[in-house]
């Protein structure tokens, strides 16, 4: 960031914010895979609206959640 080097402390912060962003995308993404071989669907369609994220009418608590939140790493992972 900026050019200036992470601390080992924030480095691990970092990496263990990723690893559950991560599990939480896998647990999601296998949710709705076993949703859809419950229900006999072999088609599940996924939109990607460009800038949608942009326009939330949240508030500021829950826009700062929601824009952290990958959602093209789910939509590969399905």
């Amino acid at each position: 960031m900026n050019n200036k080097h992470n601390t080992k402390r924030l480095t691990g912060i970092t990496n263990k914010r990723n690893n559950q962003i991560e599990n939480m995308m896998h647990k999601a993404s296998r949710k709705v895979i076993n949703i859809a071989l419950k229900n006999d669907v072999s088609v599940i369609v996924i939109g990607n609206n460009k800038d949608w994220k942009r326009e939330s009418q949240l508030s500021k608590a829950v826009n700062q959640s929601f824009v952290g939140i990958p959602h093209i790493n789910r939509k590969d992972r399905i």
